[in-house]
């Protein structure tokens, strides 16, 4: 991972912590692997981060949170996606398509291709109760 990659993967990581975020993690802690675990990271969590971005050589983190692409979008979403990009062209408020997208974890930067997040089936969007309805 490029330390660009990491970059854009940490702010997006912080960006989405007030909703709270799905991640899968690896680690090694001093030549002792731990094998890929599931996880919520929240705010209160954040060390996870900090670990994973200022601490490379006592332990290396592989963090890819679970996102959702467009085409996962519920009806519903997709309608509500619809009146919001329609308000953003006469002058609606950015804010509220990026706190659409971050609270429903929309993958709207690309990281899924990228390869920096997973991207969440129907499985992990259960098991982890990852917004798929309302607005």
């Amino acid at each position: 991972m490029t330390k660009e990659e990491k970059d854009l993967l940490i702010g997006y990581l912080y960006s989405v912590l007030p909703f709270g975020v799905y991640v899968n993690a690896e680690h090694d802690w001093f030549y002792n692997e731990v094998p890929p675990y599931d996880c919520l990271i929240t705010p209160k969590d954040h060390n996870i981060l900090n670990n994973f971005f200022e601490n490379p050589i006592t332990c290396s983190f592989t963090i890819k949170p679970y996102l959702r692409t467009f085409e996962q979008m519920t009806e519903d979403e997709h309608d509500y996606h619809m009146k919001l990009s329609r308000d953003l062209k006469v002058g609606g408020n950015i804010d509220l398509m990026l706190n659409f997208y971050l609270s429903h974890h929309l993958d709207y930067l690309g990281l899924i291709y990228k390869g920096l997040a997973l991207k969440a089936t129907d499985e992990i969007e259960k098991q982890y109760g990852i917004k798929k309805v309302g607005k």
